[in-house]
């Protein structure tokens, strides 16, 4: 029944079903407070603090309606999700198969401007805490050669995500955030032209950033800092791209922009190592 009230807070209750069923449904406007929590059969961790909520998917692939999007992640501040798991587009539109169904388009990591394989991920552990939890997954399989992990670690309104990447050779890594809003930083950029896949043409007005020391941006009310190992030098790619899709209006409501924004960490590299750390 709570599952319920929040699905009609943001939808109107007049499907024939609900005339059939004779059951009651009280409107709420608060949103509750649940633990953090796994779904181990259908592969997603779910972290809790509040009405923040941090999700990862590592489980398996779906068939014909799966993603190449293994350990990708949504982050939601109770409100609105600053980070986007964006769906699926009308199957009859180009971006549905050149956009939308790209390991590009989900916040994970993209290895040399491919899509991931169809694979399995696997959880290695899970924590529940009353101001958030911890979870730790890896897709050994995603990519030949390259062993992926990530560790996400919610406490109240702070957020660490440690993405890893191990191979014997050298790739080229870029670990991809789609926000929901602009990010804003504080130093300039230079233009630059995405072609190292077609995916990576529906990314406009892209923004290079070259950097050797943590970078930091704002993303709405919320702010991040991004840190990489040993002042590895790395650049920060910033555009805007296909976001939410059509026909989700009451979602779309809450947002300025139809698009999205996609935030692009590259380095040429053998492994690969990442620190976000959100404040949201």
């Amino acid at each position: 029944m709570n599952v319920l009230q929040q699905c009609y807070r943001y939808t109107s209750r007049t499907a024939a079903e609900a005339l059939e069923n004779c059951i009651e449904i009280p409107q709420t406007r608060s949103i509750p407070s649940w633990p953090s929590v796994h779904f181990e059969n259908t592969g997603y961790a779910v972290l809790r603090s509040d009405a923040r909520t941090v999700v990862i998917k590592y489980g398996p692939h779906g068939g014909g309606h799966g993603h190449p999007d293994k350990l990708s992640i949504s982050v939601h501040n109770g409100d609105k999700e600053i980070v986007s798991d964006m769906g699926t587009c009308a199957y009859g539109v180009p971006a549905f198969t050149q956009w939308y169904r790209k390991t590009l388009s989900h916040s994970t990591l993209s290895v040399d401007a491919k899509d991931q394989s169809e694979s399995t991920g696997k959880l290695l552990s899970f924590k529940v805490r009353k101001d958030g939890g911890e979870v730790l997954a890896e897709a050994p399989e995603a990519y030949p050669g390259v062993r992926m992990n990530r560790k996400l670690v919610l406490k109240k309104d702070k957020l660490t995500d440690i993405y890893t990447a191990l191979s014997d050779d050298e790739h080229l890594y870029d670990y991809v955030l789609i926000l929901t809003e602009k990010p804003v930083f504080s130093q300039a950029g230079e233009s630059i032209n995405l072609n190292d896949s077609p995916a990576y043409s529906y990314i406009k007005d892209a923004v290079i950033r070259k950097q050797s020391f943590p970078i930091s941006c704002k993303v709405g009310n919320a702010s991040l800092v991004i840190h990489m190992p040993d002042k590895q030098d790395f650049e920060v790619i910033t555009g805007e791209a296909p976001g939410i899709p059509p026909g989700n209006g009451s979602v779309l409501a809450k947002y300025d922009s139809p698009f999205c924004y996609p935030l692009i960490i590259r380095i040429k590299d053998k492994n690969f190592k990442i620190r976000t750390e959100w404040k949201f």
